[in-house]
Protein backbone atom coordinates (compact mmCIF):
# COMPACT_ATOMS: atom_id res chain seq x y z
CA UNK A 1 0.00 0.00 0.00
CA UNK A 2 1.37 3.16 -0.95
CA UNK A 3 1.89 6.26 1.25
CA UNK A 4 -0.69 9.06 1.27
CA UNK A 5 0.60 12.26 -1.08
CA UNK A 6 1.60 15.52 0.57
CA UNK A 7 0.39 18.76 -0.81
CA UNK A 8 3.53 19.47 -2.15
CA UNK A 9 2.95 15.95 -4.08
CA UNK A 10 5.56 14.00 -2.51
CA UNK A 11 5.19 11.10 -0.05
CA UNK A 12 4.59 11.00 3.70
CA UNK A 13 6.98 8.64 3.87
CA UNK A 14 9.99 11.10 3.41
CA UNK A 15 8.33 13.32 6.15
CA UNK A 16 7.79 10.61 9.11
CA UNK A 17 10.22 10.80 11.60
CA UNK A 18 13.85 8.94 11.44
CA UNK A 19 12.90 6.59 13.96
CA UNK A 20 9.62 5.67 12.42
CA UNK A 21 10.81 5.40 8.89
CA UNK A 22 11.25 2.16 7.45
CA UNK A 23 12.42 1.03 3.86
CA UNK A 24 10.17 2.22 0.62
CA UNK A 25 7.79 -0.62 -0.50
CA UNK A 26 8.50 -3.59 -3.34
CA UNK A 27 8.34 -2.71 -6.44
CA UNK A 28 9.30 1.30 -6.20
CA UNK A 29 11.83 2.21 -9.13
CA UNK A 30 14.24 3.86 -6.84
CA UNK A 31 17.05 1.53 -5.93
CA UNK A 32 17.09 1.74 -1.83
CA UNK A 33 20.88 2.04 -2.32
CA UNK A 34 23.31 3.11 -5.27
CA UNK A 35 22.64 -0.28 -7.56
CA UNK A 36 26.20 -1.75 -9.74
CA UNK A 37 27.14 -4.93 -10.50
CA UNK A 38 30.25 -6.04 -8.53
CA UNK A 39 31.95 -6.15 -11.64
CA UNK A 40 31.40 -2.95 -12.98
CA UNK A 41 32.91 -1.82 -9.31
CA UNK A 42 35.39 -3.39 -9.85
CA UNK A 43 36.60 -2.22 -12.97
CA UNK A 44 35.63 1.36 -12.47
CA UNK A 45 37.00 1.32 -9.69
CA UNK A 46 40.31 0.05 -10.77
CA UNK A 47 40.37 2.66 -13.74
CA UNK A 48 39.41 5.99 -12.05
CA UNK A 49 42.46 6.19 -10.03
CA UNK A 50 39.77 6.12 -6.84
CA UNK A 51 37.59 8.63 -8.30
CA UNK A 52 34.37 5.82 -8.69
CA UNK A 53 34.41 5.04 -5.08
CA UNK A 54 34.25 8.99 -3.95
CA UNK A 55 31.30 8.56 -6.50
CA UNK A 56 29.67 5.29 -4.82
CA UNK A 57 29.58 6.98 -1.18
CA UNK A 58 28.20 9.93 -2.90
CA UNK A 59 25.47 8.22 -4.33
CA UNK A 60 24.42 6.06 -1.40
CA UNK A 61 24.63 9.21 0.88
CA UNK A 62 22.51 10.76 -1.64
CA UNK A 63 19.78 8.30 -1.22
CA UNK A 64 20.18 8.28 2.94
CA UNK A 65 19.66 12.17 2.12
CA UNK A 66 16.23 11.43 0.33
CA UNK A 67 14.79 9.11 3.11
CA UNK A 68 15.33 11.62 5.06
CA UNK A 69 13.90 14.73 3.32
CA UNK A 70 17.43 16.36 3.40
CA UNK A 71 19.53 17.89 0.31
CA UNK A 72 20.64 16.02 -2.41
CA UNK A 73 23.98 17.71 -3.21
CA UNK A 74 25.77 19.81 -0.82
CA UNK A 75 25.22 17.14 2.64
CA UNK A 76 26.22 13.80 0.23
CA UNK A 77 29.18 15.61 -1.27
CA UNK A 78 30.53 16.91 1.94
CA UNK A 79 30.27 13.02 3.51
CA UNK A 80 31.49 11.21 0.56
CA UNK A 81 34.86 13.01 0.60
CA UNK A 82 35.03 12.21 4.19
CA UNK A 83 34.22 8.87 3.87
CA UNK A 84 36.86 7.90 5.64
CA UNK A 85 35.56 8.83 8.44
CA UNK A 86 31.75 8.67 7.82
CA UNK A 87 31.93 4.77 6.22
CA UNK A 88 30.70 2.94 9.52
CA UNK A 89 27.98 4.93 9.17
CA UNK A 90 26.20 3.84 5.92
CA UNK A 91 27.76 0.29 6.11
CA UNK A 92 25.67 -0.09 9.42
CA UNK A 93 22.95 1.62 7.65
CA UNK A 94 23.14 -0.74 5.17
CA UNK A 95 23.31 -3.41 7.28
CA UNK A 96 20.17 -2.61 9.43
CA UNK A 97 18.31 -2.35 6.22
CA UNK A 98 19.14 -5.53 5.30
CA UNK A 99 18.28 -6.97 8.90
CA UNK A 100 14.56 -5.56 8.35
CA UNK A 101 14.58 -6.44 4.69
CA UNK A 102 12.60 -10.20 6.11
CA UNK A 103 10.16 -8.13 7.80
CA UNK A 104 9.42 -6.33 4.91
CA UNK A 105 9.52 -9.33 2.55
CA UNK A 106 8.59 -12.07 4.54
CA UNK A 107 11.38 -14.33 4.08
CA UNK A 108 14.75 -13.46 2.56
CA UNK A 109 18.02 -14.98 2.07
CA UNK A 110 19.66 -11.71 3.39
CA UNK A 111 18.30 -12.94 7.06
CA UNK A 112 20.05 -16.62 5.81
CA UNK A 113 22.99 -15.60 3.98
CA UNK A 114 26.06 -13.99 6.44
CA UNK A 115 25.88 -11.13 8.87
CA UNK A 116 27.41 -7.73 6.90
CA UNK A 117 31.01 -7.29 9.30
CA UNK A 118 30.09 -3.31 9.11
CA UNK A 119 32.66 -2.36 11.79
CA UNK A 120 35.95 -4.50 10.24
CA UNK A 121 34.59 -3.40 6.46
CA UNK A 122 34.57 0.18 7.52
CA UNK A 123 38.18 0.07 9.14
CA UNK A 124 39.56 -1.70 6.23
CA UNK A 125 38.20 1.10 4.01
CA UNK A 126 39.83 3.61 6.23
CA UNK A 127 43.11 1.68 6.45
CA UNK A 128 43.71 1.46 2.98
CA UNK A 129 42.45 4.34 1.98
CA UNK A 130 45.06 6.39 4.08
CA UNK A 131 47.68 4.01 2.66
CA UNK A 132 48.45 6.08 -0.08
CA UNK A 133 51.15 7.76 2.56
CA UNK A 134 53.34 4.90 2.19
CA UNK A 135 56.66 5.25 0.26
CA UNK A 136 56.92 3.77 -3.60
CA UNK A 137 55.44 1.63 -4.54
CA UNK A 138 53.75 0.72 -1.65
CA UNK A 139 51.25 3.40 -1.47
CA UNK A 140 49.62 1.14 -4.45
CA UNK A 141 47.74 -0.63 -2.05
CA UNK A 142 45.50 2.08 -1.88
CA UNK A 143 44.00 1.49 -5.40
CA UNK A 144 42.50 -1.87 -3.77
CA UNK A 145 40.67 0.26 -1.11
CA UNK A 146 37.58 -0.69 -3.15
CA UNK A 147 37.78 -4.36 -2.07
CA UNK A 148 36.21 -3.48 1.58
CA UNK A 149 33.03 -2.16 -0.41
CA UNK A 150 32.38 -5.43 -2.25
CA UNK A 151 30.74 -7.25 0.90
CA UNK A 152 28.73 -4.33 1.32
CA UNK A 153 27.55 -3.94 -2.64
CA UNK A 154 26.77 -7.58 -2.36
CA UNK A 155 24.17 -6.67 0.53
CA UNK A 156 22.73 -3.33 -2.10
CA UNK A 157 22.36 -5.63 -5.10
CA UNK A 158 20.23 -8.15 -2.80
CA UNK A 159 18.22 -5.22 -1.72
CA UNK A 160 17.74 -3.44 -4.50
CA UNK A 161 16.66 -7.09 -5.82
CA UNK A 162 14.12 -7.57 -3.42
CA UNK A 163 12.81 -4.16 -2.60
CA UNK A 164 13.42 -2.66 -6.24
CA UNK A 165 12.75 -5.53 -8.93
CA UNK A 166 12.14 -2.58 -11.28
CA UNK A 167 15.31 -0.65 -10.91
CA UNK A 168 18.20 -0.40 -13.28
CA UNK A 169 20.69 -2.73 -11.97
CA UNK A 170 23.89 -0.34 -13.39
CA UNK A 171 25.72 -3.75 -15.23
CA UNK A 172 26.17 -1.43 -18.42
CA UNK A 173 28.79 0.66 -19.37
CA UNK A 174 27.63 4.18 -20.48
CA UNK A 175 29.81 6.07 -23.16
CA UNK A 176 31.46 8.60 -20.55
CA UNK A 177 32.43 5.27 -18.27
CA UNK A 178 34.28 3.83 -21.22
CA UNK A 179 35.70 6.83 -21.56
CA UNK A 180 36.87 7.48 -18.12
CA UNK A 181 38.02 3.45 -18.03
CA UNK A 182 40.34 3.93 -21.05
CA UNK A 183 41.48 7.59 -19.71
CA UNK A 184 41.86 5.93 -16.27
CA UNK A 185 44.02 2.93 -17.86
CA UNK A 186 46.77 5.47 -19.83
CA UNK A 187 46.89 7.30 -16.12
CA UNK A 188 47.30 4.10 -14.30
CA UNK A 189 49.76 2.93 -16.65
CA UNK A 190 51.81 6.08 -16.40
CA UNK A 191 51.63 5.80 -12.63
CA UNK A 192 52.92 2.59 -12.59
CA UNK A 193 55.94 3.19 -14.58
CA UNK A 194 57.02 6.33 -12.46
CA UNK A 195 56.40 4.26 -9.40
CA UNK A 196 57.96 0.90 -10.36
CA UNK A 197 60.79 1.35 -12.97
CA UNK A 198 63.61 4.01 -11.92
CA UNK A 199 64.19 7.07 -13.46
CA UNK A 200 67.16 7.17 -15.79
CA UNK A 201 68.16 10.63 -15.40
CA UNK A 202 67.72 10.37 -11.49
CA UNK A 203 70.01 6.90 -11.49
CA UNK A 204 72.73 8.23 -13.90
CA UNK A 205 72.85 11.54 -11.32
CA UNK A 206 73.00 9.73 -8.40
CA UNK A 207 75.92 7.44 -9.85
CA UNK A 208 77.59 10.31 -11.03
CA UNK A 209 77.78 12.14 -7.26
CA UNK A 210 78.67 8.75 -5.60
CA UNK A 211 81.74 8.54 -7.82
CA UNK A 212 82.56 11.98 -7.27
CA UNK A 213 82.30 11.31 -3.67
CA UNK A 214 84.78 8.43 -3.86
CA UNK A 215 87.05 10.20 -5.76
CA UNK A 216 87.26 13.00 -3.60
CA UNK A 217 87.75 10.28 -0.20
CA UNK A 218 90.05 8.74 -1.79
CA UNK A 219 92.21 12.24 -2.89
CA UNK A 220 91.75 13.30 0.68
CA UNK A 221 93.26 10.00 2.22
CA UNK A 222 96.41 10.50 0.18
Amino acid sequence: MSDPPREDGGLAWYARPAAERSLREPGEEQPIFFAVSIAKLVVMCLCTLGLYQTYWFFKNFQLEADRAGRGRYAGPIVRAVFSVFLAYSLFTDIKRQGELAPGVLGQSELAQGPRLAAGWLALAWALLSISYRLPDPYWLISSFNFVALLPVQTVVNELNTKLSPGADRNEDFSGWELFACGFGVVLTALTLVGALVPDPFNTGLTGAIDARSRLDSVARAR
